[in-house]
């Protein structure tokens, strides 16, 4: 009948991978179907970019193992980046001063610190990728779902308000260079030395940071997936950490 056909019609719309009989006044689905393709579970590349694929497929197996050996690395080449840049600039001092044209034999003041490297790379692998990713955790639970902001222009304003002015002058800098100064064996005194001096409150470490990380984590906050904020923050961090690694060895 017409109301059979329009019947078997709108449900083989509904589902176009299925055939269905009418016969008897009931409706039967006869047992075949189109294979469906086989999906995996993130594609080669996010956004263009190839390794990204490959990146997500390994937060979704290991998350932190994966925030940790990438924070590692990061920070290791972020502070290789500082010695070259370190290197350059002494040479260049030396030339404009006319000293040290030849270096004493067996010394080259422009080789890389291994031991300073593993250091940052330590603190990026062991405490800046567990800090950060705690830190970013709670704060979409507290701002987005206690508070209430998800999906509003407040939630990424708070957000960076409470990084800016509560975390990062007196959390994460006394962190980052007291940190440091322990895993350089130099005793608690001279750690909170430095914690006091370039690490807590207002500094001008703070006010560089202002510069460079306000730009920075609004993007990270608007734009960015929650999964990929460690990553992002991590290659913003390739300059942030080499001018903290300059911070660091001035007056020492």
């Amino acid at each position: 009948s017409s109301s059979s056909s329009s019947s078997s019609s709108s449900l083989q719309q509904k589902y176009p991978f299925r055939i269905f009989r009418i016969s008897s006044g009931r409706l039967s689905r006869q047992c075949c179907t189109r294979p469906r393709p086989r999906t995996t579970r993130c594609s080669a590349s996010v956004g263009g970019v190839p390794f990204l694929g490959a990146y997500e497929t390994l937060l979704h197996d290991a998350p932190l193992a994966t925030k940790c050996v990438t924070s590692g690395i990061l920070f290791a080449l972020a502070d290789v980046i500082a010695q070259t840049v370190e290197a350059s600039s002494s040479q260049a001092e030396r030339g404009r001063e006319g000293e040290g044209e030849r270096e004493r034999e067996g010394e080259r003041e422009d080789d890389i610190d291994v031991t300073r490297v593993a250091r940052y790379s330590f603190f990026g692998f062991a405490i800046q990728a567990p800090l950060f990713d705690t830190y970013y955790t709670l704060q979409d639970r507290v701002v987005d779902g206690v508070i209430g902001l998800e999906g509003t222009s407040g939630s990424p304003i708070l957000k960076l308000a409470v990084d800016q002015l509560f975390w990062t002058p007196f959390l994460y800098l006394p962190v980052f260079f007291g940190g440091m100064a322990l895993l350089e064996l130099k005793g608690r005194e001279e750690a909170m030395q430095q914690v006091r001096q370039k690490g807590w409150g207002l500094t001008t470490t703070l006010v560089a940071n202002w510069r460079f990380w306000v730009p920075v984590n609004l993007a990270n906050y608007v734009v960015v997936p929650p999964d990929f904020r460690i990553l992002w923050t991590n290659c913003a961090s390739l300059v942030w950490t080499a001018y903290l690694s300059k911070t660091r060895q001035e007056n020492e």
